[in-house]
């Protein structure tokens, strides 16, 4: 690891502290994405999957239970509830006339931008309170960590 130019061992005893920060960061986003959700009339599921559909739509219903890792039927109600809510629209698929394309709606994409603005808000807040690092190299650690636990969530699976 560098911090301030200089290279520094991880030590055993390192990981701990840095399993447990990162278990907090998840946790406190987690929270934060309740509250969000709350505020827009949604679940948390249905914000989740919003953030899908805006990010990477769109997408087919069979699509999008397999990225929430959901059944057919619960991702049946949770569209049922975000296209009431405006922010989704179902369309023609036109590669398979029997299925459909989830789309986020203007009000959909403009939600998530809302949502995505709280989120950087907290984190400029936050690296304004923390010296001693550089973002790129702390956005580099926090790519490979994410890439380690998607890893070994594969090799559970």
């Amino acid at each position: 690891m560098v911090l301030d130019g200089m290279a520094r061992e991880v030590e055993p005893d390192d990981i701990p502290k840095l399993t447990m920060g990162l278990r907090g960061l998840i946790v406190s986003g987690e929270r934060l994405r309740n509250v969000l959700a709350h505020q827009l009339g949604l679940g948390p599921s249905d914000l989740v999957a919003l953030g899908h559909i805006h990010n990477d739509g769109p997408l087919t219903p069979r699509e999008l239970a397999a990225r929430m890792e959901v059944t057919s039927g619960s991702i049946t109600a949770l569209l049922d509830r975000v296209e009431k809510a405006g922010f989704v629209a179902r369309d023609a698929n036109p590669q398979d006339r029997r299925s459909l394309l989830i789309r986020a709606t203007p009000a959909g994409s403009h939600s998530m931008q809302w949502v995505y603005s709280h989120f950087d808000t907290a984190m400029r807040d936050a690296l304004e309170e923390v010296h001693g690092f550089a973002i790129d190299q702390l956005a580099t650690a926090l790519t490979e960590l994410a890439r380690a636990l998607e890893a070994r969530a594969r090799a559970e699976s």
